[in-house]
């Protein structure tokens, strides 16, 4: 999925006030089943209110060295956002600490990617990858995962919002693609600007279902009467 902005509209439609929040997840085209993944967003919207929030499917990306002694990561580095349709490499140029730079192969145009040219030592990383700023998933994070020299990773977002219910998560609390099995799955239209939501329960249990602009609207409006002082 190319870079683009779509708009999204949520309106709460259930009765009662529940603990859960809505976790708004993103995904890539191919997921390894240690990839950690973060939820792009948390929203608590409150009975009988709408939210409004933009999707910017710009992609940055930051690293750490991997150390394989430790079956760990070091601290990460610097974000950098990365250009659709090119890998940029990962240089330590006299030993230094590896940082994103130059352009090095091109790609699909709805790719962007990462290619390990480390040498002088030769090291293996990890990633972290972030959509409009906020850190969607880690990967390359185990001994059997981590970019090793002179390997590209390409990374293409999936077209995808995968919405589950639940509570707040704690913080650096990671999820895994098992997690989100039960999550409801929505398509982003290439021509859509902007797409509405409603929360409702079915069968007990909160759901998200998509609706007209009107119709959301109407929503709106309706709300508006009720929080409008009486005459």
């Amino acid at each position: 999925m190319g870079e683009r902005t779509v708009q999204l509209h949520f309106y709460n439609h259930i009765a009662q006030q529940s603990e859960n929040n809505l976790l708004i997840f993103l995904q890539p085209t191919e997921l390894h089943e240690t990839d950690q993944l973060y939820p792009w967003e948390i929203l608590h919207i409150a009975v009988g209110e709408a939210c409004t929030i933009p999707l910017t499917t710009c992609i940055s990306a930051e690293i750490a060295i991997f150390d394989q002694g430790r079956n760990s990561h070091g601290y990460y580095g610097q974000r950098i956002p990365l250009p659709p349709g090119q890998a940029l490499q990962i240089q330590n140029p006299d030993g230094l600490r590896p940082f994103i730079g130059h352009p090095g192969k091109f790609l699909d145009a709805n790719h962007v990617g990462l290619q390990n040219k480390t040498s002088h030592p030769e090291l293996h990383l990890s990633i972290r990858w972030y959509i409009n700023g906020k850190q969607i998933l880690e990967t390359h994070h185990t001994e059997e995962t981590a970019l090793a020299p002179n390997q590209i990773f390409n990374f293409e977002l999936q077209p995808y919002l995968y919405l589950l219910f639940a509570p707040p998560p704690e913080l650096d609390h990671s999820f895994t693609g098992q997690n989100l099995i039960t999550s409801h799955t929505f398509h982003l239209p290439p021509e859509a600007t902007h797409l509405y939501f409603e929360i409702v329960l079915r069968n007990g249990e909160e759901s998200c279902q998509p609706i007209s602009q009107e119709l959301y609207e109407d929503l709106l409006q309706r709300t508006k009467k009720l929080h409008s002082p009486q005459r």
